[in-house]
Parts: structure tokens; sequence; C-alpha cells
């Protein structure tokens, strides 16, 4: 079932199977910053910092205009995650919620399909992160260990977005 959520600024059109999504800013014209893409959450416990488990989207609940819940888990599934995406006025705001059999450490969301020309990451004094890297690199900022602002701001032919908590 495919599906879309859009605010007056923005558009998330889910395809078929809705683990793949595009993302597009609306206003003043269409542009588009996620192409086919891809999510995965991350969830380190205390006892597994460097053994996380990895969720991936498992049921999409039908979409209204205004709001649609994303639910992910592990193969295993001992945790779980839902990610609501609700509408108020131009804005998109995701929330998360968790769930492990232990205390969670750090959540992490993954992106992928992102189209930018560049990205600026308040990370490490200051980062940009341009198209020229290598398609295969991923980088990863622990707040408030390196990321010292909870936001990105990604850029692409003179439009951009930014993304923050």
């Amino acid at each position: 079932m495919s599906a879309t959520i859009f605010s007056k600024t923005m558009r998330i059109d889910f395809h078929q199977d809705a683990s793949l999504f595009d993302i597009h800013l609306t206003h003043p014209f269409l542009h588009q910053f996620v192409k086919n893409g891809e999510q995965e959450i991350i969830i380190r416990t205390a006892t597994a910092v460097s053994d996380p488990a990895v969720l991936t989207l498992s049921e999409c609940e039908p979409s209204r205009n205004d709001s649609s819940t994303l639910k992910f888990s592990d193969r295993e599934k001992r945790c779980s995650a839902e990610l609501n995406i609700d509408v108020e006025q131009e804005l998109l705001h995701l929330n998360l919620t968790a769930h492990a059999p232990e205390p969670i450490w750090m959540i992490e969301w993954k992106i992928h399909g992102l189209i930018c020309d560049e990205i600026i990451v308040p990370a490490l004094g200051g980062q940009l992160i341009t198209s020229e890297m290598p398609e295969e690199t991923e980088l990863s900022y622990k707040y408030p260990f390196w990321l010292n602002a909870q936001f990105i701001i990604g850029m692409n032919s003179g439009n951009g977005f930014l993304l923050h908590s």
C-alpha cells in the first residue's frame, strides 16, 4: 500500500511496501530531498553499546493526511520502536518511542537516500559534508559527545531543510 503524508511545505511519499520513501519540499515549488530512502532505528543498551539492536520497518499504519505511524522491530522481536509523523501547519513532527528489555543508552535514526549537495553538521567544531564524499561512507555523531547541537541543515540546488530534535 502506498501512502502520502503532507504539510503545507513538505510531502512524504511511502512506496508500495512502505520500507522505501521519498521526501519533497512543496513550497514554493517541488524539490526532492530523499529518493528511495530507507531508514533504520538503532538501539544501544547499557550492556550492548557495541552490539546494538538494528530495527527495520515491520508495519506502516495507514496514513491519513495529517498523521502516520511506522513500527520497527529487530529480528528477534526484543526491541521495538514507533515513529509517529504528525502534520502541524508547515511542519512534519516526528516522535519516536522505543522499547528494549533493559535500559536504553542511545537511539540512532539512520536514513539512506538523502539527495544533498551539502549537509552542515554542528559536530566537532562544525562539519560540512559534501556530495563528493564516497558513496558508501557512513558518519555517526553521538550527542552530546561529538554532536554539539541536535540538528542538521541539508542543502541542494539553492533549497534546504532543517532536521532537529
